[in-house]
């Protein structure tokens, strides 16, 4: 199954699923939808600002791994709307070869804020939590100038 889908559709023939439906997710599918692809969402609410606009909406839990299986089996791109969904259902849909997108480890990192933290002292990343106690303005330091450069990609 995995080299059926390792070349994508492209057009109406790419099936792509959003996990999560709020309105970060519609703006995305609003301008997927002026290019021409099939979108599907999983969301629990029915009433999602999704649900309207995909071309198949599918109420369920985006935290169970066998739903989201069972939904996006048949897509050729998963992608997420939040970062709060089952990786393990993800892990699995990558392994049957459909293209999920950001990768599913990637978002059990930045789920788990303290591993993420950790990620980010590990590479040099100034994030606030770092600098909190050291930096600010009771302190006498500016964040933007301890941090140098870096200072537009603080992560909090």
């Amino acid at each position: 199954m995995q080299a059926e889908k390792a070349s994508l559709r492209n057009g109406a023939d790419l099936r792509i699923g959003f996990l999560g439906g709020g309105q970060l997710g519609r703006m995305t599918i609003q301008a997927a939808l002026d290019l021409d692809f099939r979108i599907e969402v999983l969301d629990p609410d029915p009433q999602c600002p999704c649900a309207r606009i995909a071309h198949r909406f599918t109420q369920g839990d985006i935290n169970d791994a066998e739903a989201v299986i069972e939904w996006g089996r048949s897509l050729d791109v998963v992608t997420v709307e939040i970062e709060n969904v089952s990786t393990e259902g993800l892990t699995a849909l990558k392994a049957m070869g459909v293209h999920v997108l950001p990768d599913p480890a990637h978002l059990a990192l930045i789920r788990d804020k303290g591993t993420q933290k950790q990620f980010y002292a590990q590479h040099s990343i100034p994030y606030f939590g770092l600098l909190a106690g050291r930096v600010g303005p009771r302190r006498g330091v500016d964040p933007r100038i301890a941090c140098g450069s870096k200072a537009a990609h603080w992560r909090i």
